[in-house]
């Protein structure tokens, strides 16, 4: 192994003891050596390729930021979807605002910054080589300089399509050249200082495959989170918050209102009983013994439909709505299942506040028999009981089930947005449709 080849390796490793957020998905990069470029580049399946030359350059302190700022980019899915924009050189100008912002100022990381942009001498306020653009750590704000004028630019907790409507106004007629290196275009074009690195969108994706990317980096991103809470469930993130917190809940966002679906359909379920044996903590403060209320502990089951009428998209937006009954409801247990004609046995899983998190992503090698026969999983209920998580049994499915279907009578079934719920009415199932939000 190469000494360059080394140093990536080290640094892959170094990620993960230091910040397992960004080693998560590191990993999930394919890195290779590139003579034919001058810094490094990411292209539009998120290969990255790199000069060992430049590599060379950096401390090893700035090889984890760069690795991690050439991972923001994938799981961002800038290299997707900015090829159509009306301005590619100042799109990627913000896409490594929003990203440098983040691994320099949030994260710390150790890399020079320009956080000045001189646009009538097309430089910026940092000599360092091996430089990109970030904002003002304390500020959040880049600053442009245009014919001997200052403009700030808030950059802080926006994304690069906020920064790009921002700067848009004050670069448009610039005709900047925002390539580095031998893979840029810059001919006619006025050269800003370089960065370290190159988007490289030569080729243009298909739908199909631009989906495919999505889906992969969507739920690397979700992975890289569960593994961090793993790694390092007691993180401090500052005042802001945790910084990734939006972007996950952007790709995770449910259709169904579940606070007030829980609300409505487990108010009725929830048992009262009395000790006086033991008195309620309130009664020390108002002087007056009360009883010790007693209640069972509230729990629901999540079904979800994996036969072979639901397609990835579908399965997509089941698990979404998952993630919306954990957030609803933290303080209650969530058992999940998978089904299509019997229940997938070995992915029965229970999940409580302690990991949660994990429930945000599928579980891997779900098994499915192709069919659709949603009485098996009350037949699997009543062989496999859980007392905890019986409150509510909640189904996931496109409805395209068997007639006279078998199903509890504390049940619920969420209809995707194409399918049909005929068949759960005539049953006198209680059905939302995910289109529609009640």
């Amino acid at each position: 192994m190469e000494e360059h080849q080394l140093r990536i390796e080290t640094a892959k490793a170094g990620l993960f003891m230091k910040f397992p957020f960004f080693g998560y998905i590191v990993a999930r990069l394919n890195i290779s050596e590139n003579p034919n470029i001058d810094t490094l580049c990411i292209d539009e399946k998120c290969n990255v390729s790199y000069n060992k030359d430049f590599i060379r350059k950096m401390t090893d302190a700035n090889l984890l930021a760069v690795l991690s700022h050439e991972a923001l980019h994938a799981v961002f899915l800038h290299t997707i979807y900015f090829r159509d924009t009306v301005d590619r050189s100042i799109m990627n100008f913000a896409a490594d605002l929003e990203v440098n912002d983040i691994i320099v100022n949030l994260e710390n990381m150790d890399l020079p910054m320009n956080t000045e942009l001189n646009l009538d001498t097309g430089k910026g306020n940092n000599s360092s080589s091996i430089s990109g653009f970030a904002p003002d750590r304390n500020s959040g704000e880049f600053v442009f300089i245009k014919n001997k004028k200052r403009h700030k630019i808030k950059c802080r907790n926006k994304s690069s399509i906020e920064i790009y409507d921002e700067i848009y106004p004050l670069l448009k007629d610039e005709n900047l050249s925002y390539d580095s290196g031998k893979t840029g275009n810059s001919k006619g074009k006025k050269q800003i200082a370089e960065g370290f690195d190159n988007h490289d969108f030569k080729e243009i994706l298909a739908e199909a495959e631009k989906l495919e990317e999505q889906s992969k980096w969507n739920e690397t991103l979700i992975g890289a989170d569960i593994f961090q809470q793993s790694v390092q469930p007691n993180k401090d993130y500052g005042g802001g918050g945790c910084w990734y917190g939006r972007y996950i809940d952007s790709i995770l966002k449910p259709q169904i209102d579940w606070r007030a679906v829980l609300r409505k359909h487990l108010i009725e379920l929830i048992p009262f009983d009395y000790s006086y044996s033991t008195p309620a903590k309130k009664s020390y403060a108002i002087k007056v013994y009360e009883p010790k209320i007693l209640r069972k502990p509230l729990g629901v089951t999540v079904c979800i439909d994996v036969s072979g009428s639901i397609g990835e998209e579908e399965l997509r937006e089941f698990l979404s709505e998952v993630v919306g009954v954990a957030k609803a409801a933290s303080e209650i247990s969530i058992r999940r299942l998978y089904w299509s004609t019997e229940v997938d046995e070995k992915n029965d899983e229970v999940f409580t506040r302690k990991n949660l998190r994990q429930l945000f992503t599928p579980a891997k090698n779900i098994h499915s028999t192709g069919g659709t026969h949603i009485s098996c999983v009350q037949e699997y209920l009543e062989k496999h009981r859980n007392r905890n998580t019986e409150s509510l049994i909640i189904y996931l499915t496109d409805g395209y089930i068997e007639g006279d279907p078998i199903m509890p009578k504390k049940c619920l079934a969420i209809i995707s947005k194409d399918g049909d719920e005929s068949t759960l009415k005539n049953a006198k199932i209680k059905t939302i449709k995910m289109n529609n939000r009640r």
